[in-house]
This record gives structure tokens, sequence and C-alpha cells, in this order.
């Protein structure tokens, strides 16, 4: 189970139509990616072309020293080492939990039922199971194959939003105890957060970034990659002899001169501060604090602080070194 994912330079169309271009990546053994992105960004046809359900036009895909394809040599999806949840679970309706688990397993399964928490409910038919069970039966008969990866597509798409949270934090368990790596793919954010070591954003077929949940929130590598994480106040920002001007107002930097991008979270507010101030056009509580809809250099934007001030502008400076993203 050391096996690493090796993804080189692939690409992958369909009709001559490009899906997926030039993308590379590594998933290290044990760890748990995401492949996050809007629909059409890709996503879904990587998980495919890996799982063998999509033929790749170049580049290779390597499971350890196994080479699952290069374009002109390919592997049948059953020799992979490969385990598959799909968005539908695709569970056999006639068949029992336990029978639906055991079914292409080599090896006993009492392990694995245990371990998503299933022993209570092994002769219950899919229909009589609740979503988040159905879920873990899945998993669970992706388990059973001993694979070296488990690939996920959108597993809790059709689960309401608490059942989410609940099931994306049972799951990262669940992958984590059974020492096997994951691939999800997944257009939820916090679901990508909740879940992963390592998350890709994906858009237009190229992967901008793979990175850890921490460096894609405080430092992305482009603007695209900034505006699809988080929250953020956004500004075109000039550096001149170490200040840095935008619209909300002047800060001290170590950059180089030039044009950049200002990319603020809210963790990096400081109410304390006067160098900065943006307007603040509504205020509506939530269970995690404050929303805050804000009048931003790039439009009207949500922005969560615990404790905003009582006034129509939100004064602050910057905590610790600002991300700027290089313009040109």
């Amino acid at each position: 189970m050391n096996a690493q994912l090796d993804l080189h330079g692939i690409a992958a169309g369909y009709d001559g139509h490009p899906l997926i271009e030039d993308l590379s990546m590594i998933l290290a053994p044990g760890e748990i990616g995401c492949l996050l992105g809007a629909s059409g960004s890709g996503k879904s046809t990587l998980l495919r072309a890996i799982a063998g359900l999509h033929p790749i036009t170049q580049g290779s895909i390597k499971l350890g020293d196994l080479l699952l394809d290069n374009g002109s040599k390919y592997l049948a999806p059953e020799k992979r080492h490969i385990g598959l949840v799909f968005q539908d679970y695709a569970l056999f309706p006639h068949m029992t939990a336990l029978q639906n688990i055991r079914y292409g397993a080599t090896e006993p399964v009492d392990d694995l039922i245990e371990l998503v928490g299933l022993e209570n409910f092994t002769d219950r038919l899919p229909h009589q199971l609740s979503g988040g069970q159905q879920q873990r039966v899945a998993l669970a008969r992706a388990l059973a194959m001993r694979p070296q990866l488990i690939l996920m597509d959108e597993p809790f798409s059709n689960l309401d939003a608490n059942l989410r949270d609940e099931l994306s934090e049972q799951t990262r368990q669940i992958i984590k105890k059974s020492n096997t790596m994951a691939l999800v793919v997944s257009h939820d954010q916090y679901e990508a957060f909740a879940i992963a070591d390592r998350i890709g954003v994906m858009h237009q077929g190229k992967l901008l970034q793979w990175d850890t949940p921490k460096t894609l929130v405080n430092s992305p590598n482009s603007i695209e990659v900034a505006n699809f994480i988080g929250q953020a106040l956004i500004a075109e920002t000039q550096v001149i002899q170490g200040v840095a001007h935008s619209a909300y107002g002047e800060f001290n930097t170590a950059v180089d001169d030039g044009y950049y991008w200002l990319i603020i979270r809210p963790t990096q507010v400081n109410l304390n501060g006067t160098d900065l101030s943006v307007t603040i056009n509504e205020r509506r509580t939530t269970p995690a604090g404050i929303r805050l809809r804000v009048e931003s250099a790039q439009g009207e934007i949500n922005f969560d602080l615990h404790s905003p001030p009582k006034t129509d502008k939100l004064v602050f400076s910057l905590k610790g070194e600002p991300c700027l993203i290089k313009k040109f």
C-alpha cells in the first residue's frame, strides 16, 4: 500500500475537443487528494482517465511501478488495483449491505464492516439504508478489493448539507484508518477542505494549483485560484518603493516594485488598524458569525467576520505580510 499516483503531462479529449491539457500531479502514499472545480473543468474526465474509463492522448499515468496508460500502452480497469465509489453508489438493489460489500472480495470483510460502522445494518437492502449508510457501504465495497487507490466521484452530492459535512469527516477517518490513498472529485470547496490533504484547483481542463489547503488559501499562485478559494477582498495594487497603493488604501510591503493583485482574507484583517477601508453595504447573522456584503474593488462580495464594526466602513490593517500576486 505504498505506491504513489504519478500523472505526467497527460491530455485527453473527445472527438478532437480537448478536455484535459498538459496535466501533471503526484499523490503520495496515504494521502487523500481532491480535484476541485466547476462543472466542465475536466475533473471527472481526469478521474475516469485514471480509472481506465477514458483514454488519454499523451503523457502517462503510473500507480507505483505500474504503468496504467501512456497513450499507446493501456492497462484494463480491472487490472489497475483501483477501487471506485460512484456518485449514485451503484449498489446492487437485490443484495444486502453485507452481500454488496463482499461482492468481488477475496478476503474477509468483517474488519471493513466495523471500520465503516455498519455492524447492525448488514442484513438490510440498499433501499432500507439512509443515504449516509449507502455511501459507507459503497466505500466498504471499494475497500474490500484491497486497492492501492480509491477514486470517488462527487460522493456526497446526493446528501443534504449537514450530512455532507458529517460524512466527509467520517470518510476521511475511514480512508486514513484503512491506510489507502484516495482521490476525490468535488465542486464544493468546504467538502474538499474537510476531506483532503492536498487539493487541485481545475479550470478549463488545466490544473491551476495542486497544493495543501493552507497553501491554497494563503499563497494562491494565480488570481483564478484566489477568486475560487474562500472569501477575499481583491484589488489591483501598484507597489512603488516599498509602498503598495490600492483601492483600499496604502501599506508597506517588501516585494519589488510593479503591478500586483492584492488578496485579503478575513483572517488577515486587524480591526484595530487604520491603513485600509472598505464600504459595508449589508450585514447578516449566520451560524459562523456576521456576514458582511462589502463593496470590493471587483464588485460586491461576502466577507465573514466574528466581530465586525458597527459603522458602514470596515477600517483595518493587515496581519502579517499580505498575499500579492504579480500581474505582469
